[in-house]
Formats: C-alpha cells, structure tokens, sequence
C-alpha cells in the first residue's frame, strides 16, 4: 500500500476535495474504507494592524484598527491583554491622553495574536511665572538757585515683578 500525505494550509471556511489512492500488490484484497469524519480546519487569524503607527503626537490621535476580512477586534487601551469579553472595535478609537493600546483579531472563535502599539500624547500647557526686573526710576530733584525753584532729573535704580507666560507640550 502506498501512503502520500500532502500538508495543505487552509483558510477559515475554505474546503478541499480530499482523494485517497491506494495500490495494491497482485492478489486478492478486501478493503474497506469507513466513513470519513469530516475534518474542521481552525486556522488563527492573522494580527491586526493599527494606522498611525506608534510613536509621540501633538494632541488627541485617531486611531483605525484593520484586521482580515470576517473578523472582529477587541482592544484594550490600558495595557492589559484583550480578551473577546475587551471593548469591542466598531469606530476609530479617539485617544486623549499616552496609552498602549493591544488588540486581537477573532474569526471562528480562534483568536490571532495580540497587537500592540504605544502612543504618547502631548498637551499644550502654559507657565506663568514672574521675573524680577532692575529698572531705572526718575525723579525731579527739587533745588533752590537764586531765589527760584528749578529741578533737575536723577534716577535711583529699584526692582519690580513682571508676569511672564510660556507654553511648553507636556506629556498626558
């Protein structure tokens, strides 16, 4: 008897005519062939994609998760592994603050690999601080020459706070 055995990969929900041949030496031979139980494939989904990738962005990031066709995603966005019982993926997930955000595509109830991506998000903030500043202060010194009052311009240095604003990203 001659046995060939071929590995296929199969899809999910993609079927294959299966044909088994058997040879024989010359003599005389019962063969009998049971019924075959017919074979479910579960084949794991491919991972997920996420679109920005990872990295430091300016404000809130949108982010679209894309995985094969037929299946659903289900993502966390604080870390932990996703599970089918995680948030459900139905519209571009909107982040306002850094976040690791992991994901799993499930078709068949078999579950792909778990994505994952980071992302930092910065916010603008403002500083307001005050600077002491050494300015230069006038005055009229008042004298007395010849009888008339007559005045002449002197200074005196002093101090005084001025409020001062910057606006720097800071990381949410």
């Amino acid at each position: 008897m001659k046995n060939t055995t071929t590995l296929v990969n199969l899809a999910t929900g993609e079927t294959r005519e299966v044909i088994f041949t058997y040879e024989l030496p010359a003599g005389l031979y019962n063969v009998t062939v049971d019924d075959l139980t017919p074979v479910s494939v579960t084949s794991i989904p491919a991972a997920p994609s996420a679109s920005p990738a990872s990295g430091t962005y300016l404000n809130n990031v949108t982010v679209t998760l894309t995985g094969p066709e037929g299946s659903t995603i289900y993502y966390t966005t604080d870390g932990s592994t996703p599970t089918v019982s995680s948030n459900k993926y139905t519209a571009p997930i909107v982040l306002s603050r850094s976040a690791t955000l992991k994901f799993i595509a499930v078709a068949n109830s078999a579950s792909s690999a778990v994505s994952s991506v980071e992302y930092t998000v910065l916010k603008p903030a403002t500083l307001t601080y005050y600077v002491k500043v050494k300015v230069k202060k006038w005055y009229k010194k008042w004298y007395r020459y010849m009888g008339k009052w007559r005045y002449k311009w002197r200074y005196y240095w002093t101090y005084r706070y001025v409020k001062r604003t910057s606006t720097y990203w800071q990381m949410t």
